[in-house]
């Protein structure tokens, strides 16, 4: 009795091997989705510091990982969970950039010169700002 020929009908081709994505790739995604950035990079920084594994193993999607980052983010605000630490900690790095650079702003607009009360105040307080953002983030202040 002959054999029947092995069919390929059954043999599916290996899976892609996963290739992950770069903060560039992640920002076009998360633009068409409409995505902040500041959570674009809390999810390429927390998926590149666990080498885009989930649950020990390579990811397979990381489309769609982004898009189910950003259901958690629209929670996080709509329905006031609290934030993931990785989501607390880039939105407190993003507030001391913009407070340096409010800083750097209030120095260049008054210079060497006297500066208004108001400015000298704001200026205190915005350093007072920044050391806590440091001492948060873990930066020496």
């Amino acid at each position: 009795m002959m054999q029947p020929e092995p069919s390929n009908i059954h043999h599916l081709p290996a899976p892609a091997k996963f290739v992950p994505p770069t903060l560039e790739m992640c920002s076009l995604q998360g633009a068409k989705t409409g995505l902040p950035q500041v959570e674009v990079e809390a999810f390429f920084h927390y998926n590149e510091a666990r080498g885009w594994l989930l649950n020990g193993k390579p990811m397979k999607s990381w489309v769609s990982a982004l898009a189910y980052w950003k259901s958690r983010a629209i929670g996080v605000r709509e329905r006031g969970d609290q934030p993931s630490a990785s989501m607390k900690m880039m939105r407190d790095l993003e507030d001391l950039k913009r407070t340096e650079a409010k800083i750097q702003d209030i120095r260049k607009r008054n210079g060497a010169s006297g500066w208004p009360a108001e400015d000298l105040k704001l200026i205190t307080d915005l350093k007072r700002r920044r050391e806590t953002l440091k001492g948060i983030l873990g930066f020496l202040a």
